[in-house]
């Protein structure tokens, strides 16, 4: 899942900062891509989603969450023609909070937005319709349910319901927001360096086959597992029954119809129980985006500095452009 924001400079030269963001298998920041434009407009977006395309291409599952405003959805739709976007829920909820100006809807949205059944946001979705004469109603469904609710949507986000990847990485390039463009690019690239090196020496040197965040989520799902009943349907299929709505899970097509199973692609309590009564370890049902070997290969390559700019190799035909300060233009322009 992709996050994309535009990022106001703080520096006299003005512009805005294009990021695309996303999270790798320990729940990292991953930045793709970063790029400084002239202003926030819909070419300037294309542009960039253009370029991200020719860098990633089109991802088979591919969700795009921008973090603020239409513009962006509309250029994703434009440039990733089989791509998904979604809304990003805490901003959905917040706005919805200064509209209603009522702090208590907030726990009616967090409820049905994160739920994987169907039967059950529909639960949740009569108590949001009876909410002043369905007004709140109305406001979700005109923002797109699917785009928001996790059991309609039709590509996975992996639990990434909200964009606080792209906040924090806004976090880390706040201060160095004032300095010139050429400086912030600078300090981008060196941050990325840092950050690529770390984490090649952590995930090489780890003796673990999984990250410790899949390790926690599959630890809660087998300590809920502990409390179901297993009742073998066929060789694949098993009826899982956990005192709720039970689960029927399929190992050879790893899916079950609690919906946590094939939502963040890995295994749930009901795939866990399934698993032991065939013997089978349950992390080899995860997906491999699970896997320290996904996030060696992800870090493998390294960021390189730029070297010397009088060491850079210019392309034939380049022509070296003076740049000036506005101080020093003024001072052109008076001396006529």
């Amino acid at each position: 899942m992709v996050i994309v924001d535009n990022i106001h400079l703080k520096s006299k030269y003005k512009g805005t900062m294009i990021v695309g963001v996303v999270m790798d298998g320990y729940n990292q920041q991953y930045p793709l891509a970063y790029a400084i434009v002239d202003s926030e407009n819909d070419q300037a977006l294309k542009w960039f989603m253009t370029n991200l395309k020719t860098a990633i291409e089109e991802c088979p599952n591919l969700v795009f969450v921008p973090y603020r405003g239409q513009s962006i959805a509309n250029v994703v739709d434009i440039v990733f023609l089989n791509s998904y976007h979604g809304l990003c829920t805490f901003h959905l909820k917040r706005n919805m909070e200064k509209y209603f100006k009522d702090e208590a809807i907030r726990k009616l949205f967090h409820d049905a937005c994160r739920v994987y059944r169907k039967l059950e946001f529909k639960h949740h979705w009569v108590q949001i319709v009876n909410y002043k004469n369905g007004s709140l109603a109305r406001y979700l469904e005109d923002a797109g349910i699917q785009q928001w609710a996790r059991c309609y949507q039709s590509e996975n986000r992996y639990d990434n319901m909200t964009s606080n990847s792209v906040e924090c990485f806004n976090a880390f390039t706040k201060e160095p927001r004032v300095l010139p463009i050429t400086l912030l690019l600078e300090y981008t690239r060196g941050l990325l360096q840092g950050w690529f090196h770390d984490r090649q020496i952590v995930w090489s040197n780890s003796t673990s086959p999984h990250p410790i965040s899949a390790e926690e989520i599959m630890g809660l799902e087998c300590e809920k597992s502990r409390q179901c009943r297993v009742n073998p349907i066929d060789c694949y299929r098993f009826h899982v029954k956990d005192g709720r709505l039970d689960g029927i899970i399929s190992l050879n097509t790893r899916e079950c119809s609690c919906k946590q199973f094939q939502c963040l692609e890995i295994s749930c309590s009901h795939a866990i129980v399934a698993a032991r009564e065939r013997n089978i370890n349950p992390f080899t049902l995860c997906s491999k985006f699970y896997s320290v070997d996904s996030l060696v290969i992800a870090y493998a390559e390294s960021i390189n500095p730029l070297g010397h700019v009088s060491e850079w190799k210019k392309p034939p035909g380049y022509t070296e452009v003076k740049i000036f300060h506005r101080k020093e233009w003024y001072m052109l322009v008076d001396k006529g």
